[in-house]
């Protein structure tokens, strides 16, 4: 990203670390927000995730298919440490095991995927 006055790029990662507020517990992105309360950063010339940024920052890619999920079940945490990969069906049960899902959402979503080919 090519900051105002036309200076020097910003790497994506000193951009992204600039934005969040570290402390003893969660680290907690500062910036902008999607509107279901994930912290949000353009990376790679799209809107994305500041908990898959962070993931992507420290560990590399993520792999196809697999989400980026919160230990601490705090949207805007960006901490490595409490972020891990899953699958999509590890969300979901990570989601309800926490008391969070919207179980009709959670199961509409589950028979559309089980009916999608390979499902």
């Amino acid at each position: 990203v090519m900051p105002r006055g036309g200076s020097r790029p910003v790497p994506t990662n000193e951009r992204f670390w600039n934005k969040v507020f570290v402390s003893l517990a969660c680290w907690e992105w500062t910036a902008a927000r999607q509107t279901n309360g994930y912290g949000r950063i353009m990376h790679n010339g799209r809107p994305t995730a500041a908990h898959r940024v962070a993931w992507e920052l420290v560990n590399g890619p993520i792999p196809e298919g697999m989400s980026v999920l919160h230990r601490c079940d705090n949207r805007i945490c960006v901490r490595p440490e409490h972020l891990f990969l899953g699958t999509y069906k590890d969300n979901s049960d990570d989601k309800i095991a926490k008391g969070r899902a919207d179980m009709p959402l959670v199961i509409e979503t589950a028979i559309r995927k089980w009916q999608e080919p390979g499902g």
